[in-house]
């Protein structure tokens, strides 16, 4: 419970002066690393049992007081991330961070060994659970202005991980379907780096995405759950197929749409943007608003913009395939 944060800033100092890369001598450095190798780091365990994850989660946050440990912190000793790290590994070969510094510190250690394992994708515990929270959970608003709620004993982690009647349990599938629909998220050029309309919208455009998949998987005939939603994303985005591409195009043109302030249903008329007493044309705040997608019809143009855009994929073009039939078609071996 003691010595966690000094050994991380010994490793940073190592990684930094001995991993540099050069291989000729330096006497300097020789001294330097001998003496290093004379240090110790003051070390407390504490052994709760197999049954005590409640008591070391209070141990670590009270033991750690004095130095404002963080809420996420606490992801890598849930017994839940931990299982979710190892299969997300074992079946997809993907590296769950569930501690800060995780990703950096197995890129080190793939460096110094390149006969072991080696993961080329990795991606941050919180990120995912933010991701599924925006998505199948319909708080984008929460998911991009909070992180506690996403954490373990969030409001909506505990959502997320709460029984489902009738399904499966949350697991390490639906974070990997969360992973997918991620970096559909960085390959539709939202976040950092995108266009004005899409830089602070990528977690409006995992509501959506989701919100319209789930209209066109109710829309026919098939079972539209959380465990279904989430074996959807997979088929749709895993191989980057037509109909996944699609629907990826369909729910960044509606988000551009939203944040197009010539048109009527944009969010620059939404009344609660507009009010002086709600937000006063403040986007940022608004779209951190906790009713974003949580309550559309507190978001009139918004819901405007869902309800043409799924009745444009109802429509057929030139006689092809309605983009609803494509989907279908796309997950009847699954379905």
């Amino acid at each position: 419970m003691n010595g966690c944060q000094t050994t991380r800033s010994i490793y940073e100092v190592l990684a930094t002066k001995l991993d540099a890369g050069g291989s000729g001598k330096n006497d300097k450095l020789d001294a330097w690393r001998t003496r290093a190798e004379k240090g110790c780091v003051v070390a407390k365990i504490a052994k709760v049992g197999s049954d005590g994850e409640a008591l070391l989660q209070d141990i670590t946050r009270y033991t750690n007081s004095q130095n404002a440990v963080r809420e996420r912190d606490f992801v890598a000793i849930n017994q839940g991330f931990k299982t979710w790290h190892r299969e997300l590994a074992d079946r997809y070969g993907l590296y769950l961070e569930i501690q800060r510094g995780g990703w950096d510190s197995q890129r080190a250690i793939q460096k110094q060994n390149p006969d072991g394992r080696q993961f080329s994708r990795f991606a941050s515990a919180l990120d995912l659970t933010k991701v599924y929270g925006a998505g199948w959970l319909a708080e984008p608003g929460l998911a991009f202005g909070k992180n506690p709620p996403f954490l373990p004993n969030g409001s909506v982690f505990t959502r997320m991980i709460a029984d489902r009647a009738g399904e499966r349990p949350f697991g390490a599938r639906d974070l990997y379907a969360a992973y997918l629909l991620f970096e559909s998220g960085k390959r539709m050029d939202f976040g950092r780096g995108g266009s004005t309309a899409r830089r602070q919208t990528k977690f409006l455009y995992y509501f959506v995405f989701i919100n319209l998949l789930r209209d066109g998987l109710q829309k026919e005939q098939l079972s539209s759950g959380p465990a279904d939603i989430t074996e959807a994303v997979i088929q749709l985005l895993e191989q980057k197929n037509d109909a996944g591409k699609l629907l990826e195009e369909m729910a960044a043109a509606l988000i551009d749409n939203y944040l197009t302030e010539s048109n009527e249903n944009s969010v620059f008329h939404e009344v609660k943007f507009r009010d002086p007493n709600g937000f006063n044309f403040d986007l940022n705040g608004f779209l951190k608003w906790e009713q974003l997608g949580r309550a559309l019809d507190q978001t009139g143009c918004l819901q405007a913009q869902l309800h043409f855009q799924k009745q444009f994929m109802g429509m057929s073009q030139s006689g092809a395939r309605t983009a609803r039939r494509m989907i279908k078609d796309h997950l009847a071996p699954a379905a």
